[in-house]
């Protein structure tokens, strides 16, 4: 079982700032991600590139991930602790960076999008915009099996053509999903 707080206390933050290319292009960024395990909160501060994790309150975050104990164990495994993947892989990016830009559109968002992902075990997260709490539906689902979530992170499929294809199922708010796109690319 994946520690979360190890995971989100230790790895992300050394996984992150270990990327010395990445936090040079970063360096004019500050922000706060919310990350929460069951009913477990982290917060994953990003300050001049260099990120630090802190559990207190005062850091509002652009954007919370959501995630099961389970879940966590297999993000885990299939991305390890790299941040860069989770949001590379699921716009098939894997030279994913994280600009002003981008910061600038996930926090004009609001709502909450799942991501499922069908294996052997069903895994995947939440993200939600806005402030808390979390709702417990999404506003929109997006379904896709590990086949092609692996395609998308290793850049081997691009997130439109996955969807084209009926790769990735979508239901809820097209529009959720489209400005959650449009942030992340």
């Amino acid at each position: 079982m994946t520690n979360a707080h190890d995971f989100f206390g230790t790895q992300v933050p050394h996984a992150w700032n270990a990327q010395a290319d990445l936090i040079e292009k970063m360096r004019d960024l500050s922000f706060t991600l919310g990350i929460r395990v069951d009913h477990d909160e982290h917060r994953l501060i990003v300050h001049s590139g260099i990120m630090t994790a802190d559990s207190s309150s005062e850091h509002t975050p652009v954007l919370w991930i959501a995630l099961s104990q389970s879940d966590l164990d297999h993000l885990a495994v299939e991305i390890g602790p790299s941040p860069m993947l989770l949001f590379g892989g699921f716009v098939g990016q894997n030279d994913f960076v994280i600009t002003q830009k981008r910061i600038d559109k996930i926090e004009a968002l609001q709502g909450t999008l799942a991501l499922r992902i069908s294996d052997e075990v069903d895994w995947g997260f939440v993200m939600h915009y806005g402030s808390l709490p979390i709702p417990a539906e999404p506003d929109t689902t997006l379904l896709l099996s590990a086949s092609t979530y692996r395609e998308l992170r290793e850049s081997n499929l691009s997130l439109q053509k996955a969807f084209l294809s009926g790769e990735i199922k979508l239901s809820g708010s097209m529009d959720l999903a489209l400005k959650t796109a449009m942030a992340l690319v």
